[in-house]
């Protein structure tokens, strides 16, 4: 995470997180509803912003269940987005281990291919914007992945 420079630049967030959508989720963006106010703003930086988002959604399509909901929001100088779905959410017993590197739940195997450095990857990136990355069970059910990057947010 030390390594990764942090450059925040100002942009629109919803374009910004729609054309991620559109990229990471290719031709099921259809099962992305994107909840984003069209004039937020925030100084974050580009690269770890479209990184963590991407995988976020990513894993949301190929370990959860649509529709998948991506939120972001400005609160007290914070940009907080989430990325929300609504499959069976992450074993409880797995939840401890979730960021670490190459690690996989049993439950996940079978749903798609993948190295388990995704989230680790994505939460690098956070933390190097001196922000977080953290998983909480979706309401009524299904995975919710908040992360929340200090920002000058307008």
């Amino acid at each position: 995470a030390h390594a990764v420079p942090i450059e925040p630049q100002r942009f629109a967030v919803r374009p910004r997180v729609e054309e991620i959508v559109r990229i990471a989720a290719g031709d099921r963006s259809r099962e992305v509803s994107v909840q984003v106010a069209a004039d937020l703003q925030a100084s974050v930086d580009p690269t770890a912003f479209d990184r963590i988002l991407s995988n976020l959604v990513t894993n949301a399509l190929r370990y959860g269940k649509p529709p998948v909901i991506v939120y972001a929001r400005q609160v007290d100088g914070r940009l907080e987005v989430a990325v929300e779905d609504r499959g069976e959410g992450v074993p409880s017993e797995f939840v401890p281990a979730l960021f670490e590197r190459f690690s996989r739940s049993d439950a996940a195997r079978p749903r798609g291919p993948g190295t388990g450095l995704g989230l680790a990857i994505a939460q690098s990136y956070a933390e190097a914007h001196q922000g977080r990355l953290e998983y909480r069970e979706a309401d009524p059910h299904g995975a919710r992945f908040e992360v929340v990057l200090p920002a000058d947010v307008a």
